[in-house]
């Protein structure tokens, strides 16, 4: 059996940047593993402009390592030594990029450009337009093309081989029902977010994440309750951040009757007050505990529509009917449109004005807004938690690495678009790790020859268990949007916790499932199922310490549960003890002040790679 130096599992903007890095430092035996490589989040996700977080570049306004590391970690629950590590690694993350032929814009004299966005003090944002992580995925790619880095399509990863020693390889298997063993010294853990735990969310269909591998393993995860949630549609997934909100489309629900309502004036007292909040949210895109006094009533109304069973739309063909003129407009949304030159009668002539791309995007999904509804959602859209990691982004299983979204590097909040930059410096520190750190292991074949008996063993108990007249997944997700999205109550928590417990109790029943493909989604079911119920652990325990904080407002009862500040001092971990789901807080790793006297650091780091 061929050992790989390392398998990186993912074909992600993550994914391709870790294979290119360990290929730059030479370690040889590498192989990248995705089941359809043109599926997943980088790939397929975007918003009004996608932001790509990193240290300041431009202009006079002065920046440092330390002070980017410093807003990162101000997030609340963030580990001190990723957070710089992150900052450190931006610009040597960004300009590859930029090398790589993604369009990031420059002035004439060639500086980077950029902007404030969310909770960021220093313009440290840029995009290349509403498709940026697209790009940067097509752009990795073709260089691991190029450079003939090995790309195995088609093979998903349903199991990692491990124990008490480490990491030993990956088992997949195919559409055609092969199962595999892989060999790895080391694995890279690439694969996104747990999508599919929720029935409402932004993430592009095909992604469903499989942060479940990492749970079956051991390994611990991170801040897991932390989540972003916010407005989005559905019958395309996409962000309505930005120009969408700034130009106040009016918010609709279908009634039983068939007739349409605008719903948030039963919601808001001042009229002038709701039309500020609907502009705001393009600033203020995710739904924040913080802000349930402002902008975030419009998620609150929306998902108290949602509750009801009702169907909501956002129409761009008419004012909210408080909008009689513009002139009314709290001035800071009045200044906005104006200096943007968005001042035509309706939304939709307001879009066009500001963002005609925002509409073309969704004319390209034979969507009209001039001419039609858009249905939405308060939807996920990004997992600020994951498989806990150091500085090297290394789990706690030896040989085991996560980057991207997979890794659990944000706590409570963090800035827009520093997801984009964590993924590219996690590639960047986990290949150093492999290259000049991890030590040199032989994985054993007994390893993976029992886990693969395993996972045959568990496959053929699918193919003999009986269908599910209903989906029970899809009843499961619904269960956990109701339940465990930006809204959570003591004691829907506890009801979906039992619904999952029972599930994955009497896992595969209800799950069966006669072909190859069909036996690789009941395992993909099953792994969500994993990642919904460490999810409901994470939540239950930050309900009673941390509180309302982030895109998380906790009740017990009808009483809104205050966040405790105390506790941003701490990172949840969350894993399988062996008989369930346990959760428990550690104090954060402090933020670093390294000794940066040139001749001590030179001296280190020759003797780390023995130059």
């Amino acid at each position: 059996m061929k050992t790989y130096r390392a398998l990186i599992i993912g074909s992600g903007a993550a994914a391709y940047a870790a294979a290119l890095r360990l290929d730059t430092l030479g370690v040889g035996d590498i192989a990248i593993l995705t089941d359809r490589k043109e599926n997943g989040t980088s790939r397929n996700a975007g918003s009004d402009k996608q932001t790509y977080y990193k240290l300041s570049l431009c202009g006079s306004v002065p920046d440092s390592v330390a002070e980017m590391a410093q807003t990162l970690f101000e997030g609340g629950s963030v580990h001190g030594d990723v957070a710089y590590a992150e900052a450190a690694g931006s610009v040597r993350g960004f300009l590859n990029l930029c090398e790589l032929g993604v369009p990031f814009p420059t002035n004439p004299y060639g500086e980077y450009v950029g902007y404030k966005t969310d909770h960021d003090p220093r313009s440290r944002g840029t995009s290349a337009g509403p498709l940026t992580s697209r790009y940067m995925t097509q752009a990795l790619e073709a260089e691991a093309e190029k450079r003939g880095i090995p790309i195995f399509d088609g093979e998903k990863a349903v199991r990692l081989a491990v124990d008490e020693a480490g990491i030993h390889g990956v088992i997949t298997m195919n559409r055609e029902g092969v199962i595999t063993p892989w060999a790895g010294e080391n694995v890279v853990l690439a694969t996104g977010g747990p999508a599919g735990i929720f029935k409402n969310v932004v993430y592009p269909l095909g992604q469903t994440g499989m942060t479940g591998l990492a749970i079956e393993a051991g390994a611990r995860l991170q801040n897991f309750a932390e989540w972003q949630f916010g407005i989005a549609s559905t019958k395309f997934r996409w962000n309505l951040s930005g120009s969408y909100q700034q130009v106040i489309p009016r918010y609709l629900v279908l009634e039983e009757d068939g007739s349409y309502r605008e719903f948030l004036p039963d919601y808001f007292d001042d009229p002038a007050d709701m039309l500020l909040s609907i502009f705001l949210k393009g600033y203020q895109w995710p739904f924040a505990a913080k802000h349930v006094e402002g902008s975030s009533r419009v998620d609150m109304a929306l998902f108290d529509q949602l509750s009801m069973g009702k169907r909501v739309f956002l129409d761009y063909l008419h004012n909210p009917a408080a909008l009689t003129d513009l002139s009314i407009l709290p001035e800071e949304a009045r200044e906005y449109l104006q200096k943007s030159g968005s001042t035509g009668d309706t939304p939709f002539d307001r879009l066009m004005q500001m963002n005609p791309g925002a509409v073309d995007l969704y004319r390209s999904h034979d969507i009209h807004l001039d001419r039609e509804l858009l249905e939405i959602s308060l939807s996920a859209q990004h997992n600020n938690g994951g498989v806990a990691v150091d500085a090297d982004w290394q789990s706690s299983i030896p040989g085991l690495f996560a980057a991207g979204e997979a890794a659990g590097t944000f706590g409570a909040v963090r800035p827009g678009g520093s997801a984009l930059n964590s993924g590219q410096v996690g590639a960047i520190r986990l290949a150093e790790a492999i290259a000049f750190k991890s030590p040199r292991r032989t994985p054993s074949e007994e390893v993976l020859a029992d886990t693969k008996a395993d996972v045959e063993e568990l496959a053929a108990e699918i193919e003999n268990a009986p269908r599910s007249e209903r989906s029970l997944l899809d009843a499961a997700r619904e269960i956990m949007s109701d339940a465990a999205s930006a809204l959570r109550s003591d004691s829907s928590l506890d009801a979906a916790e039992e619904t999952i417990t029972y599930l994955l109790a009497t896992f595969p029943q209800g799950f069966g499932a006669k072909t190859p493909a069909g036996i690789i989604d009941s395992l993909v079911a099953r792994d969500t199922l994993l990642s919904a119920l460490a999810l409901l652990s994470a939540e239950k325990l930050a309900l009673t310490t941390n509180g309302s904080r982030g895109s998380s407002l906790y009740y017990v009862g009808d009483t809104p549960v205050p966040e405790n500040p105390a506790y941003r001092d701490k990172v949840m971990e969350t894993f399988w003890n062996g008989t369930g789901m346990e959760s428990c807080h550690i104090p954060v790793r402090p933020l670093p002040a390294p000794d940066n006297w040139f001749e001590a650091v030179w001296k280190e780091y020759r003797e780390t790679r023995n130059l």
